[in-house]
Formats: structure tokens, C-alpha cells, sequence
């Protein structure tokens, strides 16, 4: 059977097969083309990585900060290889492998709307071994430079309270937050419940990365960051969408 659409010929066919896989062709190469950009550190590097402070690296395809901290600077790393950005969304996969000898919290997260002096956003957990709440939780902080530490005198913005269980050692959690510049938003999810929906007050347009503190050790994995101006990554050939893709196409 043909249907005419203008001027052109539409063969309609009852073969699923053909049409799923150009659906999935479709659906891939958009994804090769949209404003977004993965890092799985599957090839054992952190390419496109920018160390403020503290000791990061690869090992086992995860980026991990593995030194007990709990003074300033506090690890810091940069996404982008640094440069700024304020319309966008990161997601990434969070671990906190180690609580600190002495201190009984750790805190690992990301950090966003960092300027020249170290001066921004740090959305994290804040692990802890029972000394408040009932559960671990996920704070937003404005942190005034983080070479000395310093932090305002209101300096939790806002806190999503009981997020996961205390004595957290060991798992992944999934954390995700959508930020808007223009808009002075920041929405965040924790394991795909919304945690804090909030208006910022001040400017987050600028460097967006990781951060640690008060920390014996964590890793960070699958991270994906999209949003106007972020480039498109290329699939690695040792990714796990690569993979996943190559066995969809092994059934056609």
C-alpha cells in the first residue's frame, strides 16, 4: 500500500524490525548531536578534567578524591576542562568510600557557579555516623573561597533532610540538579526523588566540578552534564553506551 504525501512517495510496511531500527538509528544519532557530555572514565583517564586542590584520579573506570581531608583547600576539580557555564543540568553517580579518621561526617558533591577566587555553590552530601537527624542528607552551601575555607555566615542555603540512611559507607547514590542562571533556580534529586527546589540569590554562572570535604575518601562515576554551549561528547569505543548500542545493533 502507498500513500502520496506532496510529492513524495511513503511506503507503509508492516516489517517492525526495519522501522524499530531506524527509530533507534534516529534516536542515537541525536544524542551524538545534542549539547551533552559523558564522562565514565572507562579508558582509565580524566580527560577534560581541571584540578583546583586535593589529589583526584582514575582507577577502576571511576574518578575518585582517595586522600583523608578535612582542612581547606578542600578537593576541588573542574568539569569542561574549567570553563563556566549557568543553564545547566549534571547527574552523576556518588560514593562515600571512607568517613574521615576523626570527624564524623563526610561530604561529597558538586560544585557550580565557582569564580576566579574559589568563591561559589557546593551541593553535597553530608554523610555522618548519627550525630544529627535520622539520615544522611543533601546540603546546598555557598562557599566564599575555598583556598581558606571560609564560608558565610548563613552559608547552608537550604538542606533536603534524611536522604539515605547514617553510617552511608559504600554505596552509590544517584545525584542529579538542573541550575538556571537566568532564572536563579536550583532543582535536585537524589536517587530520582526531588530533594530541593529553591530560588538562589546570588550569581551561578561559572565553573562547574566536584567537591569534597571533611572526607576519608569518594568516587564519582557516570557523570553527564548538558546544557546550552556543553559539547557533545563522541561515544567512547570502551563506554558502556557503545556497548549497550553494539549489542542493539547485533539483533539486526
Amino acid at each position: 500500500m502507498k500513500t502520496r504525501i506532496g510529492n513524495q512517495n511513503l511506503v507503509v510496511t508492516n516489517n517492525w524490525s526495519i522501522c524499530l531500527l531506524f527509530s533507534l538509528v534516529f534516536a542515537f544519532t541525536f544524542m551524538l548531536n545534542a549539547e551533552a557530555i559523558l564522562y565514565d572514565f572507562n579508558n582509565g583517564k580524566s580527560d577534560g578534567w581541571t584540578v583546583f586542590a586535593g589529589t583526584w584520579e582514575v582507577k577502576d573506570g571511576e574518578y575518585h578524591m582517595p586522600k583523608e581531608v578535612n582542612a581547606a583547600p578542600y578537593p576541588l576539580t573542574f568539569a569542561l576542562d574549567g570553563k563556566e557555564f549557568g543553564e545547566f543540568t549534571i547527574e552523576a553517580k556518588v560514593r562515600n568510600d571512607k568517613f574521615h579518621s576523626s570527624m564524623n561526617q563526610s561530604h561529597d558533591g558538586f560544585a557550580f557557579g565557582i569564580d576566579s577566587k574559589a568563591s561559589g555553590y557546593v551541593l553535597y552530601f553530608r554523610h555522618h555516623k548519627g550525630l544529627t537527624g535520622a539520615g544522611g542528607s543533601l546540603v546546598l552551601r555557598w562557599m566564599v573561597e575555598n583556598v581558606k575555607g571560609g564560608f558565610s555566615p548563613n552559608a547552608d542555603v537550604a538542606e533536603g533532610a534524611d536522604v539515605f540512611d547514617t553510617m552511608d559507607e559504600g554505596k552509590w547514590h544517584v545525584l542529579k540538579a538542573e541550575v538556571s542562571d537566568k532564572n536563579k533556580t536550583l532543582k535536585a534529586w537524589v536517587d530520582g526523588k526531588q530533594a530541593i527546589d529553591i530560588k538562589l540569590d546570588k550569581a551561578v554562572s561559572g565553573k562547574v566540578g566536584l567537591w569534597a570535604a571533611d572526607i576519608g575518601a569518594a568516587s564519582f562515576d557516570d557523570i553527564s552534564i548538558n546544557g546550552t554551549g556543553i559539547p557533545a561528547t563522541d561515544v567512547q569505543p570502551n563506554s558502556k553506551l557503545s556497548t549497550k548500542w553494539g549489542s542493539i545493533k547485533a539483533e539486526y
